[in-house]
């Protein structure tokens, strides 16, 4: 097998034999839960920091929109008919 193929079915099971021997029956609920309140947290935190870069990005694009706008130039000078453009 070459490195860094996956982990089979015998080698899943082989770990969990082992995880069941070393910490019992007892502990594996536990273990199981602060786990996924560890996974569960970490997806909130990533999404959160998603989400931050997105509005940061939004606010940057409307900032950029506003200082065009303010530094557009005007003409007020009479075009050759006269009339303002």
């Amino acid at each position: 097998m070459p490195f860094g193929s996956s982990i089979g079915l015998m080698e899943i099971v082989v770990i969990l034999v082992v995880v069941l021997i070393i910490f019992g029956p007892a502990k594996l609920p536990e273990m199981g839960r602060s786990i996924g309140r560890g996974i569960r947290e970490f997806r909130h935190a990533f999404s959160d920091m998603g989400k931050a870069f997105s509005l940061e990005e939004e606010e940057d694009a409307g900032e950029k929109k506003q200082a065009a706008a303010e530094t557009a130039p005007v003409s007020k000078q009479p075009a050759k008919g006269g009339r303002l453009e």
